[in-house]
């Protein structure tokens, strides 16, 4: 996982502002412009992975997932169990632990309107969204929270 330092502004009218204005997609995640790039990295990381003697299949998985935000990530989980990074205008996923390739991947209907929802929290650590909750969901719990407040993360570890 790519880990993002805390910058921490704070500009003259008091507002705190974090540095990670988005929520972080397979682009971020591994470096990828679009998704047949994504599916390059993800054959050259088998190939060499392959080299090792690790045990995997690569293929294209017939498992429908759903795509949700943790620690301010698009994720879905991959039938192995692993978390793999998917992008909402790509709609794909690959799994680097057991060569899966996820091309059956639902997102929200309008994954905009989560993300937007989602950065007004101040910290990627409390940008978490589940498909059972609605924008509406999250503008309730932004508007609940209280400064110093995990936002969200009690929905994710239920």
């Amino acid at each position: 996982m790519t880990l993002y330092l805390a910058c921490w502004t704070r500009p003259s009218w008091g507002t705190l502002n974090y540095m990670v204005p988005f929520i972080v997609s397979a682009r971020e995640q591994h470096g990828v412009t679009s998704a047949e790039d994504y599916l390059a990295k993800h054959a050259a990381f088998l190939d060499k992975k392959a080299k090792t003697g690790a045990r995997f299949a690569v293929h294209d998985s017939a498992v429908e997932v759903t795509a949700w935000v943790g620690f301010n990530e698009w994720l879905v989980q991959c039938e192995c169990g692993a978390g793999n990074a998917t992008d909402p205008a790509w709609g794909l996923a690959c799994c680097y632990g057991c060569g899966a390739i996820h091309r059956l991947v639902t997102f929200p209907d309008d994954p905009a309107a989560i993300e937007r929802a989602l950065v007004a929290r101040v910290k990627p650590s409390d940008r978490h969204w589940l498909p059972t909750e609605s924008v509406d969901d999250l503008l309730a719990q932004n508007a609940d929270a209280s400064p110093g407040v995990l936002v969200g993360v009690s929905n994710v570890l239920e």
